[in-house]
């Protein structure tokens, strides 16, 4: 099988912090809510107000309007404190079958609308098979993949 990446696929990358389950590791649900939950922008990292020309404390929120057709989901397995590296060795459960964005496509009502009003079919909901898991094996030092 091939994959090919459409013009106009883009990559999204946030550090999130998981809070394991009780029988161990975290789910891929629970990362994609940490990814697009709302975060104050520090002092360092404010944002400019075009109205009064002034830089201001604000909040920011990562979500998805449209969704591609291949999904690449990557996790950021290391995490840096200072000067000190560790790799995350917290498990992330998913499914093999049938992960279901619906929820997390804030475009996808307006897309069956339109085609709705077009008189097309509405679009087929995001749901994606795992076809392939790459794993890092070692620590921050060194590894395979």
């Amino acid at each position: 099988m091939e994959v090919v990446f459409p013009a106009g696929s883009y990559l999204i990358t946030k550090p999130i912090n998981v809070v394991n389950l009780a029988g161990g590791g975290v789910t891929l649900r629970h990362c994609f809510d940490l990814f697009s939950t709302e975060e104050k922008l520090d002092e360092e990292n404010m944002w400019y107000c075009p109205r009064c020309k002034e830089h201001r404390q604000a909040t920011k929120k990562i979500e998805l309007w449209s969704i591609p057709d291949v999904l690449v989901v990557h996790l950021k397995r290391f995490s840096q404190t200072g000067l000190r590296q560790r790799k995350r060795e917290t498990a992330v459960h998913f499914p093999l079958e049938g992960l279901d964005l619906t929820a997390d496509c804030l475009g996808l009502p307006h897309q069956a609308a339109a085609a709705r009003d077009a008189g097309a079919a509405a679009p087929l909901p995001p749901l994606y098979d795992c076809v392939a898991v790459s794993n890092h094996y070692g620590s921050t030092g060194g590894g395979h993949y």
